[in-house]
């Protein structure tokens, strides 16, 4: 199923400890240009029950299998619906010694989309790096990190939690370490990569266009602020952009027409 188009980034956040995930969700909300599930609003704080609730039974090797089976494509329905785009991992989602873990998770998650649709991990935890069973599962279950890398090459990423203290997730730490690899890792959104292009187009079309990956986020804006752009732009368009930065979606026959209709200047 192809994901729709928009000016966000998907991110699930698969924490077991409720308090931490309170932490990680606030800390990364202060980014705005990640959308983060499941909610935490103090009105859908129930949706993070339910989630969770799903995870603790699939990691639960004594529960039937039926019921985790259930549990699965639960977790599963949950990512489709959300348009998920980057599922940050904890490594210890069940206190018990028999419990599955987060790499076991992400391998049952991604087993199953295909090699052009798997999703980015980071995972998030205070498991140290030296930790045997974290590289190499317990041979018996638990699958190990090494293993989870050969078969999902370049999709995951692995860091600490930054615990200062009692402290999870120092601002500081945070932003130098944390956010980095979340861009790095889910890259730039797909509506980023719209605006970019456009930019490109305009610049090659009409001269003097400043435009960065990172930086350049609303085009709309800037449109009305160059009114010889803003003219050669058609309303179906103008009215898309402004959709999609409320939080609506891209229409790619709109974009494409926009795209023919710019590139006539570059003929």
């Amino acid at each position: 199923m192809k994901q729709p188009i928009t000016n966000k980034r998907n991110i699930l956040i698969v924490e077991n400890q409720q308090w931490q995930f309170t932490k990680i969700h606030d800390e990364l909300k202060k980014y705005e240009d990640y959308t983060l599930f499941p909610n935490n609003d103090d009105d859908k704080k129930e949706e993070y029950i339910s989630f969770i609730d799903n995870v603790r039974v699939w990691v639960n090797e004594n529960y039937d299998f039926e019921y985790r089976k259930k549990a699965l494509a639960n977790i599963e329905q949950y990512i489709e619906a959300n348009a998920i785009e980057l599922i940050i991992m904890d490594y210890i989602l069940g206190g018990a010694h028999h419990c599955l873990t987060g790499i076991d998770l992400a391998d049952n998650i991604n087993a199953g989309r295909g090699k052009d649709n798997l999703l980015p991990i980071l995972f998030l935890s205070k498991t140290e790096f030296t930790n045997k069973e974290r590289e190499e599962g317990n041979n018996v279950r638990k699958k190990g990190y090494n293993e989870y890398c050969k078969k999902f090459p370049e999709t995951s990423n692995w860091l600490h939690k930054g615990y200062f203290g009692d402290e999870i997730l120092n601002p500081a730490y945070l932003k130098n370490n944390v956010i980095p690899s979340i861009n790095k890792t889910i890259g730039i959104s797909e509506y980023q990569k719209v605006i970019n292009k456009m930019g490109k187009l305009l610049e090659k079309s009409f001269g003097a266009f400043e435009t960065t990956e990172e930086h350049f986020t609303s085009i709309y804006e800037f449109l009305i602020s160059n009114n010889t752009y803003f003219f050669q732009i058609n309303n179906d368009f103008k009215e898309n952009i402004m959709q999609v930065e409320l939080g609506g979606e891209l229409d790619s026959k709109i974009i494409k027409k926009q795209y023919d209709e710019i590139n006539k200047y570059t003929q």
